[in-house]
């Protein structure tokens, strides 16, 4: 591992739209791109996603991005199992040396 005096941090996760429908003919409609991710980070990192409802199982993704502000959608073998509800997204950096970042929490809502 490299050596790294600060963690990573998360300054900003956002979703948008924050309310999506599961099915029409908008872009953010989950049978077409769906809602994008927002973040920005302060060093280069990997990103872990959970997204979790209850009575849900758990989905996670991960994706590498560069220091700065990004876009990252839900993967569609993830938002083909999305019901109608609400659910959570959850982030965490890690960067090559290892180091995580604080949780970072945002809402999403699946309308049908």
């Amino acid at each position: 591992p490299l050596a790294d005096a600060e963690n990573p941090s998360i300054t900003r996760l956002a979703v948008a739209p924050k309310k999506v429908h599961s099915d029409g003919d908008r872009k953010s409609a989950l049978n077409h791109q769906g809602p994008a991710i927002k973040v920005s980070m302060t060093e280069d990192a990997t990103l872990r996603f959970q997204i979790t409802r209850k009575s849900f199982k758990t989905q996670t993704f991960r994706v590498e991005r560069e220091e700065g502000t990004s876009l990252t959608r839900v993967p569609k073998r993830i938002r083909k199992n999305l019901e109608p509800g609400s659910y959570r997204i959850t982030a965490t950096a890690t960067n090559p040396a290892g180091q995580a970042s604080l949780l970072e929490r945002a809402t999403l809502r699946i309308l049908p």
